[in-house]
């Protein structure tokens, strides 16, 4: 057994392309909740980016701003760091287990060590320089107004969309980098989260096996390859 994610095992047992399977998760923890919607938010940013056209722009400023909106309900950055120590102490469980992926978990454990040291560096909280730019918080307030954000509305926002997209990219940059450090870090959370998951689940699946074959039930333990 090693440490893999569903959809890979799905992939494998079924014969299934990765277009072929729909993988539905329903978290109970409100934390990890968080961290989906983040994932969530960073990917819809990375979307747009992609494109130069200003409706692209401007869904990838709604991803900005409704970033900082989640980052300013609570301490998100000590909220991580208390995750990623969190699942670093329950990957380290794994280290003396047989047949585990020895070299996939250390390379877990040594990224999370280096997401862990990266967001104490951050000094105060994620964003917070944002929070006073002019031009975004004009567009969070229009965006409360259905259809809001039309020319006469905001027109220096209008014209800004109108420049050509290098320029805008490079202030979205700007606008994005003091985000960069949390981005990826709410994806490999939830990453390790699946990892540790479906390890559980096979270590208490091969212990019931083995009690299965001891009993004389005939149950041959294969391994995940």
């Amino acid at each position: 057994m090693f440490l893999c994610d569903n959809q890979t095992v799905l992939q494998r047992r079924t014969g299934l392309t990765v277009s072929d399977i729909s993988v539905f998760e329903q978290p109970l923890n409100e934390r990890i909740r968080t961290f989906l919607r983040l994932e969530h938010l960073f990917c819809q940013y990375e979307q747009h980016m992609k494109h130069t056209s200003a409706w692209d722009t401007q869904s990838a400023i709604k991803a900005i701003i409704d970033l900082l909106s989640m980052l300013g309900r609570g301490d998100t950055k000590r909220e991580t760091i208390k995750e990623l120590e969190r699942q670093n102490v329950n990957l380290k469980s794994f280290i003396e287990i047989p047949d585990i992926d020895h070299g996939r978990l250390a390379l877990l454990i040594d990224d999370q060590k280096k997401c862990i040291e990266e967001l104490h560096a951050v000094s105060g909280n994620i964003g917070h320089s944002l929070q006073s730019n002019e031009l975004l918080n004009a567009i969070r307030q229009r965006l409360t107004v259905p259809g809001g954000l039309c020319d006469f509305d905001l027109p220096a926002y209008s014209h800004w969309l109108n420049q050509p997209f290098e320029n805008r990219q490079s202030v979205l940059n700007e606008w994005f980098e003091p985000l960069r450090v949390l981005d990826r870090k709410s994806t490999r959370l939830n990453s390790s989260h699946r990892c540790i998951s479906y390890a559980v689940f096979c270590l208490k699946k091969k212990k019931i096996n083995k009690k299965k074959k001891k009993n004389g039930q005939g149950i041959i333990i294969g391994r995940h390859m």
